[in-house]
């Protein structure tokens, strides 16, 4: 299974600060959801080979 900075490095062109701030935000996603009743999605922009637009991943 692929890791959240695996994903981020392969589709993404985020530097690496972004990466490690998105990681510590993503760490607390289980109590934020817990305490907010909801659930969270994270979409960030997607660089395909060939550039089709603004996609995200």
């Amino acid at each position: 299974m692929s890791t959240l900075a695996d994903l981020l490095a392969e589709h993404t062109g985020l530097p690496g600060g972004a990466v490690d701030h998105l990681q510590k935000v993503v760490a607390e996603w289980q109590l934020l959801s817990d305490l907010s009743f909801a659930d969270f999605l994270l979409w960030v922009p997607y660089e395909p080979a060939e550039d089709a637009g603004a996609d995200f991943l």
